[in-house]
């Protein structure tokens, strides 16, 4: 029984512990959005996903993905660049999905 109420406290400290989350991916873009100064997103759908493995301990959620979109860097400060498949390693912090 003790062994059990620890099982549940180190499991619900570990829950509420995420400042990340994460999901190794392989998706295709369905489109991208960028104004070109401040933000360069790559769209994708439930359909384009073809592979979604969450990490057991702070799991991204797809519906977060497909919502959000995943964020990439400006190149030269106003050129996005996203690629047509992404697959890795997907992060959620801070309300930004990024390819780690």
């Amino acid at each position: 029984m003790k062994l059990f109420i620890l099982f549940i406290v180190v499991f619900l400290n570990s829950s509420f512990a995420c400042d990340n989350q994460e999901a190794q991916v392989i998706m295709n873009v369905v489109s991208v959005e960028t104004d070109s100064l401040t933000y360069c997103r790559a769209v994708v759908s439930d359909d384009s996903i073809s592979s979604f493995n969450v990490y057991g301990v702070c799991p991204l959620s797809k519906v977060d993905v497909v919502d959000l979109g995943v964020d990439f860097p400006l190149i030269n400060g106003h050129d996005c660049e996203v690629p047509e498949v992404i697959s890795g390693v997907l992060v959620k912090k801070n309300q930004k999905i990024i390819l780690d």
